[in-house]
C-alpha cells in the first residue's frame, strides 16, 4: 500500500505505509466466499437455503490507498486524530445480495383446457428445388418462461409444407396474443389454414405456364410494390383467398365455442416461394400482420435482382393506437382484399442466403425497436453474428452452427430449439423462428 496522509496542526503528516491484506485473506460462510488481495476484491458463491436471514448486508474493512482517499470529501470531525482513525485508515463497504433471478423462474405443467398443444416443437426438412442444389427448412418453437411460470400453454405455432411435384414451399409462423384465452388455437388455425389453402390453390390451379402467361412477373419487375397490380394478379388473389380462409376458420371456431374473435387473437407471417427454372430466379410471396418479422438475406454478390439490397424486409411490425398494442389477423378490418394486398410483398432474386420468419419472442430480444426490425444491417447482424456467436449484449445463449453439413435438417432444428432457451432480460415470451437456407 502507498503511505497515508492526514492534516495535523495545519501540517500534512505522512503515515507509515501499512501492509495490505494478504492474498490468503479469505472469508467463507453461508454459501459465499469473499477474497481480498492487493489487486482486487472477489465475492462469489451461491447462498444456502438459510441465507434469507443473512442477505441484507455483508461488511468488511478495506484499506484506502493514497490516490483514492485524496478524492474523498469529508468534513473536519473536530479532532484530527479521530478524523484520521475514521476516514484515513479504513472504509466500511456494504453489499446487498439478491438471489439469481434465473433461479426464481418455475416450470409448471400447462393448463391446456380444451385446446392441447406441445410445450415445444422442432421440424427440419430438405427442399429439392434446384437440379444441382438443395435447400433446407428448419423451425423451432418453445414455451416462454413467463408462460411456464404461471402454467400457461405455448401460444405460438408454425407450419411447413413442401410440394415436391410443383416445387412450391409454404411456411408460416404465428403468435397468439397472451391476453386471449384461446389464442393458441387461433395461431394454429391461422398457420394451418393459410398454408393448406395456398398449397391447394398454387399446386392444382396455378402452374408455371399460368405464371408465365400472367402479367404478374412483368409487373413485379417494373414495380415490385405495385399494390394495384398485386391485388389484381392471380397470385395476389390466391393469397387474399388464403388469408381470408384463415380468418374465416378462426371465426367459425369462435362461433362453435360461443366465444369471440378477440379470444383467438393471433398474428400471422407466411411465405410461399419456388424456383422458376426458365426465369432462373426465386419468386417469394409473403404476407405479414402483427409484430415479429420476415426477411430475405441475399449473398453480397448476386448476379441479378430487382435491387442491390442485401436484405429484403417483407413488411413492417404493426402497432396499434396505444403503446404495446399489437395488430392481429383476427381484427375485422384485416379480412378485406385491400388490407391483405397492402401487406403482400413480392421478391424476385437469383439467389438467397436465408429466409427468416420470427415471432416477437425473437425480434423483441435482438431488435431494440420496430425500426430496427425494418433495418437491413440488424438482420444481417442477427443471422451472421448473433446466431453463430450465441450471445450479444445482455442476451446469453449457446452458439449454433446452421451450416454443419454433417447434421440433418431435423438435427439442426433440435439445436435451434435448444438455442431458443437463451436468456434476455425482460424477454420471456414464447419464441418461434423458421429459417430456409441452402443446404
Amino acid at each position: 500500500m502507498n503511505g497515508k496522509e492526514h492534516i495535523e496542526n495545519g501540517n500534512t503528516v505522512k503515515e507509515t505505509p501499512r501492509t495490505a491484506p494478504k492474498c490468503d485473506d479469505v472469508l467463507e460462510g453461508n454459501g459465499f466466499k469473499l477474497e481480498l488481495n492487493s489487486n482486487a476484491l472477489r465475492l462469489d458463491g451461491t447462498p444456502v437455503e438459510t441465507f434469507e436471514e443473512y442477505k441484507n448486508m455483508l461488511g468488511f474493512v478495506l484499506y484506502i490507498e493514497e490516490d483514492f482517499y485524496k478524492r474523498i470529501a469529508y468534513q473536519d470531525a473536530g479532532n484530527s486524530s479521530d478524523m484520521f482513525t475514521n476516514m484515513h485508515r479504513s472504509v466500511y463497504i456494504s453489499f446487498n445480495v439478491y438471489p439469481n433471478t434465473r433461479s426464481l423462474w418455475e416450470v409448471k405443467d400447462a393448463n391446456y383446457g380444451d385446446y392441447k398443444n406441445l410445450d415445444e416443437d422442432a421440424k427440419g426438412e430438405t427442399i429439392k428445388c434446384l437440379p444441382a442444389k438443395q435447400l433446407e427448412v428448419i423451425a423451432a418453437s418453445v414455451r416462454g418462461r413467463s408462460h411456464a411460470h404461471v402454467a400457461k400453454p405455448r401460444d405460438d405455432a408454425f407450419r411447413i409444407e413442401v410440394d415436391k411435384k410443383t416445387g412450391w414451399t409454404f411456411v408460416a409462423v404465428a403468435d397468439g396474443a397472451g391476453s386471449a384465452k384461446y389464442s393458441r388455437k387461433g395461431s394454429e388455425l391461422a398457420t394451418n389454414t393459410v398454408v393448406e389453402t395456398l398449397q391447394k390453390l398454387l399446386t392444382t390451379e396455378y402452374n408455371d405456364t399460368t405464371l408465365k402467361q400472367n402479367d404478374c412477373i412483368r409487373n413485379l419487375r417494373e414495380n415490385p410494390q405495385n399494390i394495384n397490380a398485386i391485388e389484381k394478379s392471380q397470385l395476389g388473389s390466391f393469397f387474399c383467398n388464403a388469408v381470408q380462409e384463415a380468418w374465416s376458420a378462426i371465426e367459425a371456431e369462435a362461433k362453435h365455442k360461443k366465444a369471440t374473435l378477440r379470444d383467438y387473437h393471433t398474428t400471422l407471417l407466411c411465405t410461399a416461394f419456388k424456383y422458376l427454372e426458365d426465369e432462373k430466379t426465386f419468386l417469394f410471396v409473403s404476407y405479414w400482420v402483427g409484430d415479429g418479422g420476415v426477411a430475405i438475406l441475399r449473398p453480397t454478390i448476386s448476379k441479378r435482382s430487382l435491387s442491390s439490397n442485401e436484405v429484403f424486409v417483407l413488411g413492417e411490425p404493426d402497432r396499434g393506437e396505444y403503446v404495446n398494442e399489437a395488430i392481429f389477423l383476427t381484427e375485422e378490418k384485416e379480412k378485406t382484399a385491400e388490407a391483405i394486398a397492402n401487406r403482400l410483398r413480392f421478391v424476385l432474386t437469383d439467389s438467397f442466403e436465408a429466409l427468416i420468419l420470427a415471432t416477437d419472442g425473437i425480434t423483441d430480444a435482438f431488435f431494440e425497436s420496430g425500426k430496427e426490425v425494418t433495418n437491413e444491417s440488424c438482420w444481417l447482424n442477427f443471422y451472421e453474428k448473433v446466431l453463430p456467436d450465441g450471445s450479444t449484449g445482455e442476451t446469453e445463449s449457446n452458439p449454433i452452427n446452421l451450416n454443419d453439413k454433417k447434421k440433418s435438417p431435423q438435427e439442426k432444428a433440435e439445436l435451434l430449439k435448444k438455442w431458443l432457451a437463451f436468456w434476455s432480460i425482460g424477454n420471456y415470451d414464447d419464441r418461434t423462428i423458421l429459417i430456409v437456407k441452402p443446404k
